[in-house]
Formats: structure tokens, sequence, C-alpha cells
């Protein structure tokens, strides 16, 4: 298709030469090495069990203090202006982030997608860029993918017991299973949703498996398909197992931090009840995202897509 490897015209490729000549000489610049105190630590930690409250709620606040994610970072990184934020960030760890982003990808496909994403505004597609860089470094996507399932289970307990015990029991809770392929030859993402419950693991936990099970699918990925699709099993759904936390999550990181990998949503034998919660969802929803998502109701319009 047009707008990608091995299809670009002149214009396309005076494009995609102009961010990766940003790109490098971003990956010179000195940045700020960041380096914890304890001050800081139990500071953050005040503020945090401010915010939550006493007594009962105690123990909310326990549960939603993160204490891997953003752990090896300024806590400003997510929240100054990207232009300031971004020069705080070492160049050999945006270059080292950039290419294990990569990983098995062509990269000027990664690239390409940034660009059609943004309607080939190189500087939106650039700033786009650098904004998954900074995020993909706050929340620890190198980290993640070097561990693994069993390294993060180690570094969680180690952190919090019980930890990584909750983060195993999420990857082999069932909700998430990585299969396909769809009539396309894509991978697909099955969601088990009736297997979720918002209040049995932090959210967190809850985070840290989506970016594990988004990173995982991406390794089986390749030229020329570009993108990945999921699956929604929505039988057995019921209004415990919404989690608008986690939409809204999942729906950002297709957005903005994994443009063009979504080849396709579909929604399987949602219930009425469904109904209600997807006038909630939709508005979160970017039009291109929206035109992606399908509704089957049975096994035989299921096979139209997979």
């Amino acid at each position: 298709a047009s707008g990608h490897v091995g299809n670009l015209t002149a214009k396309q490729t005076a494009e995609l030469k102009d961010i990766w000549i940003r790109l490098f000489k971003l990956f010179e610049q000195p940045g700020t090495e960041y380096k914890p105190t304890k001050s800081e630590t139990s500071s953050e930690s005040s503020k945090k069990s401010g915010f939550f409250g006493f007594g009962k709620e105690k123990k909310k606040e326990d549960i939603n203090t993160d204490v891997f994610l953003g752990a090896t970072t300024d806590p400003a990184l997510l929240t100054l202006p990207l232009e300031k934020a971004i020069t705080l960030i070492p160049g050999s760890t945006l270059r080292k982030t950039f290419w294990n982003a990569v990983a098995t990808d062509n990269p000027d496909a990664v690239l390409l997608r940034f660009l059609r994403a943004r309607k080939w505004n190189v500087d939106a597609a650039y700033k786009m860029l650098i904004n998954t860089l900074r995020w993909r470094v706050a929340m620890r996507l190198d980290d993640i993918i070097a561990l693994g399932e069993t390294g993060l289970r180690d570094e969680l307990e180690n952190l919090k017991p019980g930890l990584g015990k909750s983060f195993v029991g999420q990857v082999h809770s069932g909700k998430a299973t990585l299969g396909g392929p769809d009539k396309l030859g894509r991978g697909v993402c099955f969601i088990n949703v009736r297997l979720h419950n918002k209040e049995a693991q932090s959210n967190e936990i809850l985070r840290l498996m989506t970016l594990f099970v988004m990173e995982a699918s991406r390794t089986v990925v390749a030229q020329p398909l570009e993108a990945n699709c999921i699956l929604f099993n929505m039988d057995g759904f019921t209004l415990s197992n919404m989690d608008y936390d986690f939409v809204k999550f999942l729906v950002t990181c297709f957005e903005a931090y994994y443009p063009e990998t979504l080849g396709m949503c579909i929604i399987h034998k949602a219930p009425w009840v469904f109904s209600t919660v997807w006038n909630l969802i939709t508005p979160l929803l970017d039009p291109v995202v929206a035109s992606k998502i399908h509704f089957t109701k049975n096994l035989e319009e299921l096979s139209e897509y997979i």
C-alpha cells in the first residue's frame, strides 16, 4: 500500500529521511542522569498517602501506589511539557529505547507508522515519536522486555511481596491469549472479559500485563504485515467485569504510543447490558480506531474475520 516500505513517493521518502535526521540528532544530546533519593521517595509516598486519606482508605493507597512503573525516572518526566521533558533524557537512553521499540520490525516501517498517523506532517509525526520514546522510558518498556515473565516476577516480588505472584497469576489467568491468524494473516489477541475483575489486581499489575502482552504480540509481526488484532470475547460479561480505567489505558496506548498497529478490533457476543458501557467508551475513540471495530454475534459472523 502507498506510504509503506517499498512503496513511497519521492516526497514521502524525503519526509522519512527528515525524521531520521532529527532522530539521530536527538540521540546525541547529553540529557541529565536521574538518581532518585530516599527523601524524594518518601516525599512521593507521603503525597500519595495524603491524597488517598487515612483509615480504611489506607488499603486503597497501598494497592494503587506504583512500585515498578516510573521508579527509575524523574516523576516530572510525564507531566512536564514535551519540549522540556525530552531534553532531560540522555540521548543514549533514547537511542536504546528506540531500537528496543523497533525490535524485530523494519526501522523505516516504524517511523512510517508515525508519519501516516499524523498524515505526513513531519513536525507532528516527530513530536508523536519523541513523546512515545519519553513514555517508553518512564514506563520502563526496556526493562519489561529484558526481564521477561520470570524476571518481572522476581523483580516485583523483591519490590513488594505478593506483587510478582499477582503478575504471573494475571499472565496465566486466561484473560489474554495470543493466537490467530485472522483472514488477513494477522495475529490475534483474545481477551476473555468475563475472567477480569477490576478489584482482583492492582492497577499497576494490570498495566504491566497489558504492556507485556502488547510487546510480546509485536514480536510475531513481520513485514509486510504491521498490525495485530484484538478480539474481546464478551460471552458471560457482567458489569463487574467492566474496567473503564483499563479501557482508557488501552485506547491511549494504541492511539498515542503504538500508532497504526491495531489492524482490527472485534467485540464478540456483547450482551444488551454492554450497550450502556459502550456509550461511555465511544467518546474515547479516535475515528480511525472506531472504524476498525466490528461486532459479531455468533461463530458464523466471527468466521468472516477469523
